[in-house]
């Protein structure tokens, strides 16, 4: 085996022996922003006096109140 041979089969052996350093990001060089998001989901079902559930509801015909304090509906559907 050539010197030149036995060097690439040195590197391919420490490059499969140890990939994750290939892809590792030390935390210090790390950039971005950090998101908290929170999504509750609101499952209701709306009837009227005998039952029967009323159809065409949007929206508009609800609101969602956390702590008194009136929430915006970012998602509906029906």
């Amino acid at each position: 085996m050539s010197i030149r041979k036995a060097g690439c089969a040195l590197v391919l052996c420490a490059f499969l022996v140890h990939p994750w350093r290939l892809f590792a990001q030390d935390a210090k060089g790390a950039f971005g922003e950090v998101f908290e998001v929170r999504v509750t989901n609101v499952d209701i079902v709306a009837t009227d006096s005998k039952g029967n559930p009323i159809p065409g509801l949007t929206e508009a015909s609800f609101e969602i109140y956390e702590d008194g304090k009136r929430q915006e509906i970012t998602n509906f559907s029906e």
